[in-house]
This record gives C-alpha cells, structure tokens and sequence, in this order.
C-alpha cells in the first residue's frame, strides 16, 4: 500500500475527534517539535507543506492506543486485521 495524505477535511476530522495527527515519513515524524503542543489544523497542514515526501500520517500517543499487528503469515494478518475493522470500524490509517 502507498502512503498518502489525508485529507484536510480527513486531518480536521481527527483532531475533531480529540486525536494529535502529524506527518510522518514511514514511522518517523518529521517536523520539529512534534511532541509538545496543541495540534490544530494549521499547524498540521504547514507541517504538510515543510516536509511534503512524508506522506504518512501518524498519530501522538498518550490517551491512545493502537493495535499492532506484527503476524508474518499473511493470510492471518488479513483476517486479524478484518477482525479489528469488524469490532472497531474501518479506516484508512494503517
């Protein structure tokens, strides 16, 4: 799967929803001082201009918690993953 970028309306959703979404490049964050500070759709989207190859977003832990599925058969990553999207919903962060 290629990484691209959400969306601005995609980006405002999830900060709406209480979430800290930066730009990443694979996993690693790519702008200065990510860590600290209120994210807003501002600051994200001139995190997106700053550094426009990271095209992945990731999300600032804390509250949060993700599912990790690091399964090397992949027929049983498949079907793990479909058992997340069936419990939790589907999305496109991945």
């Amino acid at each position: 799967m290629q990484a691209v970028n959400l969306t601005p309306t995609e980006d405002a959703q999830l900060i709406a929803n209480g979430y800290s979404p930066i730009c990443v490049d694979g996993k690693a964050a790519v702008a200065t001082g990510w860590q600290s500070g209120e994210i807003t759709i501002d600051r994200l989207a001139a995190m997106r201009k700053t550094h426009p190859k990271a095209r992945s977003t990731g999300l600032r832990t804390g509250r949060l918690c993700a599912i990790d599925i690091d399964v090397v058969n992949q027929e049983h990553a498949i079907r793990i993953q479909q058992l997340a999207y069936n419990v939790l919903g589907e999305t496109p962060l991945v």
